[in-house]
């Protein structure tokens, strides 16, 4: 049997929700980053349990005939879409394998169907959303990008990125210079001293940009030429964010405006009976990050919940709403509950701005407000976290006198785990549907419908 950091010699098979490669060597799974399944390669074992193994490439000694060149030229060394080296039909393959798998080894749905998974139209410059980081370089130059795979203090210069829209890349250059030629100093976490750690950046689907400016505690100076250089981006609200967070002490946040609107405004729009549903986008508020794949997977979830004008609707972990907002179109009653006093504050907000009055949202966790509410539904919409549902929950959501439970989740391991323990309480599966929310990732949003009988 092998030990830690001997080399040897793998094929990789499939691919591993995570992202990783798996291959198997003296009937043992080892878990491997940057290989695709037909990669051939000599590994250093660096990590050694009892059910499993972890290894690094040492060398590439025959590349699968499925490994193509990566579009981005930061591939590799960027953090981010991991999954450049295969092509997006590929992607999408093997995002659907993981999904089956999950269900059939973890969840013990042996004939479970899964529907095709629906990708995207457009699989690049579909992020609304990227946050970067201010570093030093070498030089001792001011630095903005993102982080090497691996590193959170360092920073690569980006030049391009082909997630968001092409202006990204762009604002990020202007901003670096104007830090630069203003010796705006970067913030360090060793000294506790410095100003700059992060720019924000979203954009709408009319093309408006927001910026967000996030430092220390202290004035950014120049921003009148700031303002000027970015004048062509279209950007149409720039905040600054100072952060105190010195070691020992509380964290507090104050957000400022340096220019132009309070907010971007943006509309989701689904057809009928769901309607559109319109959000003022603030610096700090959540909002989906691919907005045509968000609007796919709320329509998938409305229609399978089947919801009739005499249904109350359980929102758990509901976020600013979104879900609960659409349900209210066609539902009784609407109740949202989530653990962020933030998120509710935006769904209560989101409600109001778009005249919706049979929904109303509570602060606290899913559990304990189902138990202290005494809650009765016939209809559950569930979207938690990558972490899935803690056990009370999932025996207080099965308990609950339910006619369907529509379960979305960004984690298909976790979700068959929760699965197999609801199916305890009388549910069983109806349909599974993936959706690639974030190509070029191993991130994967699956929708399963659970009825009761």
């Amino acid at each position: 049997m092998f030990k830690k950091n001997q080399i040897i010699d793998i094929k990789t098979e499939k691919l591993a929700f995570g992202g990783l490669g798996v291959a198997t060597h003296e009937g043992l799974k080892i878990f491997v980053a940057g290989t695709v399944p037909g990669d051939e390669a000599k590994i250093r074992i660096s990590k050694k349990k009892k059910n499993y193994a972890e290894g690094r490439i040492v060398e590439l000694l025959k590349p699968s005939t499925k490994r193509i060149q990566a579009k981005c030229k930061h591939f590799g060394v960027c953090g981010g879409c991991t999954w450049q080296f295969l092509s997006y039909e590929d992607q999408l393959f093997y995002k659907e394998q993981i999904v089956k798998e999950s269900l059939e080894h973890l969840g013990g749905f042996k004939d479970v169907s899964v529907n095709k998974i629906i990708g995207c139209a457009n699989p690049w410059n579909y992020r609304n959303k990227m946050e970067f980081s201010f570093a030093y370089n070498e030089q001792k130059e001011v630095s903005l990008g993102l982080h090497p795979k691996g590193y959170h203090y360092d920073v690569f210069e980006l030049t391009e990125c082909h997630l968001p829209s092409p202006v990204y890349a762009q604002i990020v250059s202007t901003v670096r210079t104007w830090a630069r030629e203003n010796k705006v100093p970067v913030y360090e976490s060793k000294t506790e001293q410095g100003l700059l750690t992060n720019l924000v950046i979203r954009h709408n689907q009319a093309g408006d940009h927001l910026i967000n400016i996030i430092t220390r505690k202290g004035a950014l100076p120049n921003t009148h030429e700031l303002k000027e250089a970015l004048k062509d981006f279209n950007i149409v609200a720039a905040f600054h964010t100072q952060v105190n967070a010195l070691t020992g002490k509380s964290t507090t946040r104050i957000t400022g405006k340096l220019w132009g609107e309070e907010h971007l405004q943006e509309t989701l729009n689904l057809p009928e009976p769901w309607g559109k549903l319109q959000f003022k986008i603030y610096p700090d508020a959540f909002f989906q990050p691919n907005p045509d794949q968000a609007k796919i997977l709320y329509q998938l979830a409305l229609e399978a919940a089947n919801i009739q004008p005499t249904d109350t609707v359980l929102d758990l972990y509901c976020g600013t709403g979104t879900l609960g907002l659409f349900a209210s179109r066609k539902a009784k009653r609407v109740i949202g509950i989530d653990n962020v006093p933030d998120a509710i504050k935006s769904a209560e907000a989101n409600a109001i701005d778009n005249q919706i009055s049979n929904a109303e949202f509570f602060v606290g966790d899913a559990a304990e407000k189902l138990k202290e509410l005494n809650l009765q539904a016939e209809i559950a919409l569930v979207d938690p976290p990558r972490a899935g549902l803690m056990p009370q929950a999932v025996e207080l959501i099965g308990k609950l006198p339910l006619e369907r439970l529509v379960y979305v989740s960004c984690n298909p391991t976790t979700q068959a785990r929760d699965l197999k323990e609801l199916a305890k309480y009388g549910f069983v599966i109806k349909s599974v549907q993936p959706v690639d929310m974030f190509p070029h990732t191993y991130h994967i949003e699956n929708v399963v419908v659970f009825e009761k009988f």
